[in-house]
């Protein structure tokens, strides 16, 4: 059967950027994708992104996955900031494959030195 959509949750609507946590269930499986849509990139917009991620990040030892929005996305490499790191390919149902970025509790110590050090 696969995972499909279950529930929307916003965690965050900026005017820069807009981020939400999609849950996706398979019988009794759970997966969490975030998504964030950016509009205004600059480096005060992406300190508070990484502190809202931080907070929210604390509250939840369940990974979290992203998947880039086009294959091989440039733009991509800012989700490493957020204590993303590269998992693997997986197959879109638009039959594409994108690269699929995974948060462990764990990479969010790397945040807490990211942000000392700003």
């Amino acid at each position: 059967m696969g995972f499909e959509f279950y529930q929307e949750h916003e965690l965050s609507v900026q005017p820069e950027y807009r981020s939400v946590l999609h849950e996706l269930r398979d019988g009794d499986q759970q997966m969490l994708v975030m998504h964030i849509d950016v509009h205004q990139f600059k480096p005060s917009v992406m300190k508070r992104m990484i502190r809202e991620f931080t907070t929210f990040r604390s509250c939840t030892d369940a990974p979290l996955f992203a998947i880039e929005p086009s294959p091989d996305d440039a733009k991509w490499h800012c989700f490493s900031h957020l204590g993303f790191r590269y998992s693997s390919r997986v197959e879109c149902t638009d039959g594409l494959t994108r690269r699929c970025y995974v948060s462990k509790k764990k990479n969010n110590d790397d945040l807490k030195h990211f942000i000392t050090e700003q």
